[in-house]
């Protein structure tokens, strides 16, 4: 099974500190980086062969006219986002709302959070609503799932009118 990940590199590449820092692998954030080798760590099998987009989408470099050939390379687009929801990531979530419009195979969000001060609780709007919740529905649209980063992106989404849905295996 070959996936793509949302990443800069993959744990199993080597590059120094200086190229790193050249090709920003780390998606302006060293937490990113360790963040993304979890979900490298947590998806590898003998089976699996993850292979990173070098943030293709959020770069521009793979646009919705790409989707058609990574429907047919890939049998799952994984991606891990932390902070996604907040200002400075509205522009792509809007490129990552129109790829997934054309996307067949699933389209996994490992794990999603709103960026807010320490004292809220979610029950709030913020100016990029709208964006969320393109992005939310064009998600749920593709039928796969979105993991949230905590109760209070859980409520903020509540805030934004999804409801939370539990998964039994």
């Amino acid at each position: 099974m070959k996936m793509l990940v949302r990443s800069g590199t993959s744990p199993l590449m080597n590059f120094s500190p200086g190229q790193l820092i050249a090709r920003n692998a780390f998606g302006g954030n060293l937490g990113n980086l360790a963040y993304q080798f979890g979900v490298y760590r947590t998806l590898t099998t003998k089976k699996t062969e993850l292979l990173p987009d070098y943030y293709s989408v959020d770069r521009g470099r793979i646009t919705s006219k790409d989707a058609e050939m990574i429907n047919k390379e890939y049998s799952a687009y994984i991606c891990p986002m932390a902070n996604g929801f907040r200002e400075g990531f509205v522009n792509h979530l809007i490129k990552y709302t129109e790829f997934i419009k054309n996307l067949e195979i699933p389209f996994v969000v490992a794990g999603i959070g709103v960026s807010t001060d320490i004292e809220s609780n979610g029950y709030e709007n913020f100016s990029f609503d709208d964006e969320v919740s393109n992005f939310i529905n064009s998600i749920r649209e593709n039928g796969t799932i979105i993991g949230v980063r905590g109760q209070t992106t859980g409520n903020y989404l509540s805030n934004l009118g999804f409801k939370e849905k539990k998964i039994s295996w």
